[in-house]
């Protein structure tokens, strides 16, 4: 397995970190996140967002001056999301 999407507000990081979770809380709590590239979507911007060390990634919404998590992947440390990632539609 090279990777597991989430959209469900259920799942929950060990710091609390979920989808909805703000992009200042995620770099609270990933301080290391780095924006990669824009994924492609009519109605709002979305961005990726990747720490490769802890081998966890966020898709980022910019809806209305919010920036909102909408999913995040986990995936192999180390290993940047880009490398495998497939991004799939909202």
């Amino acid at each position: 397995m090279q990777q597991i999407r989430t959209t469900s507000s259920f799942f929950s990081t060990e710091n609390r970190v979920h989808v909805y979770s703000s992009l200042n809380e995620i770099r609270k709590a990933f301080p290391a996140i780095q924006k990669l590239n824009k994924l492609p979507d009519n109605n709002r911007d979305i961005f990726v967002y990747d720490d490769v060390q802890s081998g966890i990634a966020f898709e980022i919404a910019d809806a209305n001056g919010q920036k909102i998590c909408t999913a995040i992947i986990v995936h192999i440390k180390g290993k940047k999301v880009s490398d495998i990632y497939i991004p799939t539609p909202a």
